[in-house]
């Protein structure tokens, strides 16, 4: 899911295949605010990816977090919070499916992972749609 070289971001998405040893690109509409360092965790129950923050070419730090089904019509859409996380990139997320939430830590704010932060923050996910 998206990164970036030295002068462009990606915005694509591809899937592995175990058993064929192929990747093969997953079409989907809309986009996360951000394309590069995010942290990033998967429902594999509900078959969702789950971002939240990070950057485009180390600069705009987001707070913003989406979520994309992966099925046949695939579309981002963003996640709702009264609160939101400072802005950041490179932080670390996990789906925690016990509890039925995501739990995000850490990263930092000025570009590659610099200006570390060391908090957590947990949203809830409701159930499978």
């Amino acid at each position: 899911m998206g990164g970036h070289d030295v002068w462009s971001v990606q915005r694509d998405a591809w899937r592995y295949d175990l058993a064929a040893q192929t990747w093969s690109p997953v079409a989907f509409t809309g986009g996360p605010p951000a394309w590069a360092h995010f942290g990033f965790a998967l429902d594999p129950g509900c078959r969702r990816l789950f971002l939240e923050g990070g950057d485009n070419l180390d600069n705009q730090d987001t707070s913003l977090g989406s979520t994309l089904p992966l099925g046949a019509a695939s579309q981002f859409s963003l996640l709702h919070a009264s609160a939101l996380p400072p802005p950041r990139d490179h932080p670390s997320m996990i789906f925690d499916a016990a509890r039925s939430r995501l739990v995000l830590f850490g990263g930092g704010r000025l570009g590659d992972g610099l200006g570390t932060l060391g908090d957590a923050w947990t949203y809830p996910i409701a159930t499978c749609p």
